[in-house]
């Protein structure tokens, strides 16, 4: 599971954070209120439909579906019809909007402690021979 929030929209940060999670079923950004993570735009630059996150060879991937607006993943362009795949803290403008990739919540919630490795169970104990 990978997250994408709103950083910015305008250049001001949102009083309450949206953010939506992608799945191994992906899901799809724009300014349809149908979309994973819709982005409200009463411009209309932003396309109903305008990217969509998909899993491919184990990997969350944007794909850019229009060409109205331009978006980049870290101030490199993203052609319609192209993709990347995202790892957390990536920044991805689309119009008005700054986002940025998080990482899955169950990792995050998880203290560094409980992600290293736990050591080995110890053996069982010998079973008494009669």
């Amino acid at each position: 599971m990978i997250g994408i929030q709103v950083v910015s929209w305008a250049g001001t940060t949102p009083s309450t954070p949206t953010t939506a999670w992608f799945g191994v079923s992906g899901g799809d950004i724009g300014r349809s209120s149908e979309c994973t993570l819709s982005l409200p735009d009463p411009e209309r630059h932003i396309s109903r439909r305008h990217a969509a996150v998909v899993v491919k060879h184990g990997r969350f991937v944007l794909q850019s579906l229009s060409a109205n607006v331009a978006l980049t993943i870290d101030g490199s362009p993203l052609a319609p019809g192209a993709e990347r795949p995202l790892e957390p803290g990536m920044r991805i403008a689309l119009g008005a909007y700054t986002l940025q990739v998080l990482d899955e919540p169950e990792r995050l919630s998880l203290p560094p402690q409980a992600v290293a490795a736990s050591p080995p169970a110890p053996p069982p104990a010998a079973a008494a021979t009669g």
